[in-house]
């Protein structure tokens, strides 16, 4: 019989804190179909939409999470970030989240980025038009067989 190894809330609470809570974070726009979620974040802020017709980086901090039973997962609560198009609109096709740290006043991006959102088409907003993101931020109680 295999060995059953398991995570305690307790230790997803505290993985959950160290990598997310009240951490600077950001969602930003691309087009892009060359890089990956492999790319680093300067790689992908090269390719970044320009700061114009509406589109802005969405910037917040994750609040404290909280165990999910339903899910087994520590998670954050329900953030929703939106994107309104003005002027002439924009189009991209990938989304990308940037998690960083924050020390004396100054945020510090992490070399990686840690999510991405690939898009099956391209998105293109017209003026008025917006598209929320709804981001869950998790850690998961991984259930494995030790070697």
């Amino acid at each position: 019989m295999a060995s059953i190894a398991q995570c305690s809330q307790s230790e997803l609470g505290r993985v959950y804190e160290l990598s997310y809570q009240g951490k600077p974070a950001r969602l930003c726009l691309a087009f892009d179909t060359a890089l990956t979620i492999n790319s680093t974040t300067a790689q992908w802020d090269a390719v970044e939409l320009a700061s114009a017709n509406g589109y802005a980086r969405q910037l917040f901090t994750p609040a404290a999470g909280s165990y999910d039973s339903a899910i087994n997962m520590f998670k954050s609560p329900d953030i929703t970030l939106t994107f309104t198009a003005s002027g002439a609109g924009f189009s991209y096709n990938r989304a990308y989240l940037v998690l960083g740290t924050l020390s004396g006043g100054v945020t510090t991006w992490n070399t990686y980025i840690s999510y991405l959102i690939i898009e099956p088409e391209t998105v293109a907003l017209a003026p008025g038009v917006s598209k929320p993101y709804a981001i869950n931020l998790l850690s998961n109680d991984i259930t494995v067989s030790p070697l």
